[in-house]
């Protein structure tokens, strides 16, 4: 969590991408529109890029942990902590952008190898706790807690998912059908926020 929201958000709060820019006012110096054609166009589409990693990356991890979170029963004080990972995601997502847009800006001027660079860097960010699960002994604990918690009987408060060619059971479809709707709905609105994201990058760099 330190890495995915306190790195970049120190990077936004600092401003740090863009102290070398001269101009009168704060929003001169975050939105110069200085480039070339080329320039533009490129940090269009590594914006566009980094839009559709983050969105794939994050939209995994939030679908995990909505299915914890619906599914199955941690307790209270786990369930908090589970709202809190879902939230940190957002924020990280937020930060990232913002510090992702100033290096834009700041590198605009550099080399286009610097541009390409930076645009995956802010990705490690967003993917440090997969690097984490991905690890062998952590990642094998992790996955057999889950699988254990996780045991269809367990899920939905014992309600289960079905067995064979029985029906779904209501509870059961009500929380599948609120994940999707609410996967549907971040997917939209972080396209959304993309693209505007995007649109803003390339005429300010």
């Amino acid at each position: 969590t330190i890495i995915q929201t306190v790195v970049p958000a120190g990077i936004v709060a600092t401003l740090q991408p863009v102290d070398d820019i001269i101009s009168d006012t704060t929003f001169e110096k975050i939105c110069p529109n200085r480039s070339e054609a080329f320039t533009k166009i490129l940090a269009f589409f590594l914006s566009l890029f980094f839009v559709l990693m983050t969105v794939s990356l994050c939209n995994t991890k939030l679908k995990g942990l909505a299915f914890l979170r619906e599914f199955v029963w941690l307790g209270r004080w786990r369930r908090l902590h589970i709202d809190l990972g879902m939230l940190s995601q957002f924020i990280g997502m937020g930060a990232a952008a913002g510090a992702q847009f100033l290096l834009f800006v700041g590198n605009a001027d550099a080399s286009y190898i610097v541009m390409v660079l930076q645009s995956l860097a802010l990705q490690f960010c967003l993917t440090v706790d997969q690097k984490l699960v991905s690890d062998a002994l952590i990642g094998a604990w992790t996955s057999n807690r889950v699988a254990v918690l996780s045991a269809g009987p367990l899920l939905c408060g014992g309600a289960g998912v079905g067995e064979g060619d029985e029906p779904l059971p209501q509870v059961t479809a009500a929380k599948l059908h609120f994940i999707a709707k609410s996967e549907f709905a971040v997917f939209i609105g972080l396209s959304t926020f993309g693209l505007v994201w995007s649109i803003a990058v390339t005429y300010c760099v």
